[in-house]
């Protein structure tokens, strides 16, 4: 499957998402990422062992079922709950795997690197924003104080968003997010 793509360049392939731990709540972020990703042109395969529909997308059970390669994986699981979903990740050989606030801690992230897979521990849903717009000058600062804010934006659009910052790790320059405000 190709996406048509209006600009006289050659038409891209289909990019394929799996949403581990999607919900069809919608105030939650697992389904704010199914609908950030299917709005950037992604097929998404949202997965909840409880099945069913979330945003009119079929769920799958397990990600062994999900009938197409994976481009990339976003896991919205707790911890506990994620190191027994990463067997299953690995063997689905995924191109990327996102490990989003709230599912991340020093044991998932290295047991997925033991089992191969290259965790990126950051939002996806921001991911999607900024690459989705390709602002040209796109910065990105950090103010540091009581209260951060992670502003990004290129002088004519810009996204603030207030979250409380940790450590992850004994990196100085590797942070993560907790208590999300979403843009």
């Amino acid at each position: 499957m190709s996406t048509i793509n209006l600009h006289n360049e050659s038409p891209r392939p289909a990019r394929t998402v799996a949403v581990v731990g999607a919900s069809a709540d919608r105030s939650k972020f697992s389904n704010k990422a199914v609908r950030a990703c299917a709005s950037k042109e992604w097929d998404v395969y949202p997965i909840n062992p409880k099945g069913g529909t979330i945003e009119g997308l079929a769920v799958f059970t397990s990600i062994q079922a999900v009938p197409v390669p994976l481009d990339r994986v976003t896991m919205y699981l707790p911890p506990v709950v994620g190191m027994k979903a990463l067997p299953s990740i690995a063997a689905v050989k995924p191109g990327e795997l996102w490990v989003n606030p709230g599912a991340e801690s020093d044991e998932l992230l290295d047991e997925a690197r033991r089992l191969g897979l290259n965790p990126i521990a950051a939002c996806s849903i921001v991911r999607h924003r900024r690459n989705a717009r390709r602002l040209p000058g796109l910065t990105v600062s950090l103010e540091r104080g009581p209260q951060p804010t992670l502003s990004v934006g290129s002088g004519r659009q810009e996204a603030r968003c207030t979250r409380r910052w940790s450590r992850v790790g004994s990196a100085p320059e590797r942070l993560t997010l907790r208590e999300e405000t979403i843009l």
